[in-house]
């Protein structure tokens, strides 16, 4: 291509750096080229062979190319990804919990006491409350902000939080 266009390779590539990227691949999709008028008697017809197609995701994506297939995905965490985690993450460790005391792991236990979490984990957790119960095999769990000194609370971290369980 840059033979063809010799010393107005600049001026082709900056009012190609201008134009509709997605007009232009449609074009050649379409047609099986692209007429890019660069100067006001200049074109030039491109080809998918002239062009070197690569795909970069804006922040928070992922993307991957093969066999012509191009897979773009969202990495970031929202609000409830984060529950849904910390939700796995409060199970697992409570089922380990009752492992380590000893408990029937067919038993139902009375409750589970999850504490030293904030207002509003408390506010989001209270949405999946029957899904921890039926999880961890309780009748009730009980959120708090502070920690209650009448129990003997397990430590653990989650996610660099130190979130105190406990449970009979």
């Amino acid at each position: 291509m840059a033979k063809k266009v010799k010393s107005d390779i600049g001026i082709l590539i900056n009012e190609f750096s201008k134009m509709d990227k997605m007009q232009i691949l449609l074009d050649i999709y379409k047609n099986g080229f692209f007429s890019c008028k660069y100067s006001n008697d200049k074109f030039i017809e491109l080809r998918e062979s002239d062009l070197d197609i690569d795909y970069l995701p804006i922040d928070d994506y992922i993307s991957m190319e093969k066999e012509n297939i191009l897979l773009i995905l969202n990495t970031s965490r929202n609000n409830d990804l984060i529950i849904k985690g910390l939700v796995r993450d409060l199970s697992r460790n409570i089922q380990q919990l009752r492992k380590e005391l000893g408990f029937n792991p067919t038993e139902i236990l009375s409750c589970v006491y999850i504490s030293n979490i904030s207002k509003e984990e408390i506010i989001h957790l209270k949405k999946h409350h029957e899904d921890i119960k039926n999880l961890v095999r309780v009748k009730d769990v009980n959120f708090s902000e502070i920690i209650d000194n009448r129990f003997s609370y397990k430590t653990i971290n989650i996610d660099g939080k130190e979130i105190r369980i406990f449970i009979h």
